[in-house]
């Protein structure tokens, strides 16, 4: 996936887009762990406070 500059809103709107899809692909496959997600979702949360930090410079 290819960020552009985008409003704090939309990044975060197709993050959680994002977050659903891999949500859904866990547990279609039967390895969902909740432990995973909660992982993921900090990670994620973590990247995007970045990116919108960088985009205010």
């Amino acid at each position: 996936m290819m960020i552009t500059r985008v409003s704090g809103g939309k990044l975060y709107h197709e993050m959680e887009l994002l977050r659903e899809s891999l949500v859904e692909k866990y547990e279609e496959t039967r390895n969902f762990r909740d432990k995973d997600v909660y992982n993921l979702s900090e990670e994620m949360d973590s990247y995007i406070i970045q990116y919108m930090r960088d985009i205010k410079r």
